[in-house]
């Protein structure tokens, strides 16, 4: 008889499978109806989530903001994927969407239950990962919300906010690391800031969340690299780099209109 745990073992490669078989469903049956297209991201959605509250099972108590973190990065993705124009931008989308989610999933299995093949802090780092594609969503999402919808500007700013310090709060959580309330805050104003001018560039939607997205890493990082006191100027100067050549090869290949 087969064993629980050795069902238990398929769940990752299975749910990533999963995402990107209704993912791919959804993106070909949008042209012929926008409710098939909602019922297979929300079959993509319960059926990831489903999976992994089974895999969690009785951890679920100490591992719920993983499950938070997942959901929202299902959750966002769905709504951002409407907004893309481009049938193989989508796919590259979907494809990177299960590869992060089998990555997450074997993870927490071998956590759980392979711990000796379980690298160090891997799941937290991944989790950071997981924290900038959300950001990256969240981000395009409301650049979109603004150039196609002519969303006002202002209640762009509130979701911003809010949905970022929520975001922060569990990136934290799952890093085990205590940040004062001060922090959440000057992030969250400095990031209405630059969303607010990136809003004036001749650039897709997608390209104005790319490039808030490496600056808010470099913000993020930076405060990490503080918390766990290891920010000196060599660090510093790393992490500006970083930066600076990233937004440099974004600005590069970038269509601007």
């Amino acid at each position: 008889m087969i064993s629980f745990l050795l069902i238990k073992r398929f769940f990752p490669i299975f749910t990533s499978f999963l995402i990107f078989v209704f993912s791919l469903l959804a993106v070909f049956l949008f042209q012929y109806s926008f409710t098939f297209f909602l019922i297979f991201f929300s079959l993509s959605l319960f059926f990831s989530s489903f999976f992994l509250l089974i895999l969690l099972g009785k951890e679920i108590k100490n591992f719920w903001h993983y499950l938070i973190i997942f959901f929202l990065l299902i959750f966002l993705f769905i709504p951002f994927f409407l907004f893309v124009q481009d049938q193989t931008l989508k796919i590259i989308f979907i494809f990177f969407l299960a590869i992060f989610s089998f990555i997450f999933f074997e993870l927490i299995f071998r956590f759980l239950y392979e711990p000796r093949k379980y690298p160090v802090y891997s799941l937290e780092n991944f989790s950071f990962s997981i924290f900038l594609l959300i950001s990256f969503f969240l981000f395009s999402l409301l650049f979109a919300f603004k150039t196609f919808l002519n969303f006002p500007i202002i209640y762009s700013l509130i979701l911003l906010f809010f949905v970022t310090l929520f975001n922060l709060y569990f990136l934290f959580k799952v890093r085990k690391i205590h940040l004062e309330k001060i922090y959440f805050f000057i992030v969250g104003l400095i990031l209405l800031e630059l969303f607010y001018s990136f809003n004036f560039l001749p650039t897709s939607f997608y390209v104005n969340g790319l490039g808030l997205t490496i600056l808010f890493f470099l913000m993020v990082n930076l405060i990490i690299k503080n918390k766990e006191g290891i920010l000196t100027t060599k660090v510093i100067r790393k992490y500006l780099f970083l930066t600076l050549f990233a937004l440099i090869l974004v600005a590069i290949f970038a269509k601007w209109r």
